[in-house]
């Protein structure tokens, strides 16, 4: 556990969802954090982009912003998709 933390601290991880919330209007701030979950919590890269393009379909052509942030973070933000979802989550409260 200690060697995860230290190898592949995931700082994109914790960060990207609340990262996220000052690019939209507040009153979709739920709403995003809900189509976010999936792409956080997919078992691989493949589920999570698929997620993400389902996300980006839904939420881009309101708030672009945030689609850019995840895709500028993407090669930070999956290499902590390769581990089990026991083992993530104790390291993010977001797994």
């Amino acid at each position: 556990m200690a060697v995860l933390c230290c190898l592949c601290r995931p700082r994109h991880k914790v960060h990207l969802p609340t990262n996220s919330s000052p690019y939209a209007s507040r009153r979709d701030w739920a709403a995003i954090a809900k189509d976010l979950r999936p792409v956080y919590t997919a078992a691989s890269e493949a589920e999570a982009l698929e997620c993400f393009a389902d996300f980006s379909g839904t939420w881009e052509a309101r708030y672009p912003a945030i689609i850019r942030l995840w895709e500028h973070a993407w090669a930070e933000f999956v290499p902590f998709v390769v581990f089990d979802r026991e083992i993530r989550a104790p390291v993010t409260p977001f797994a």
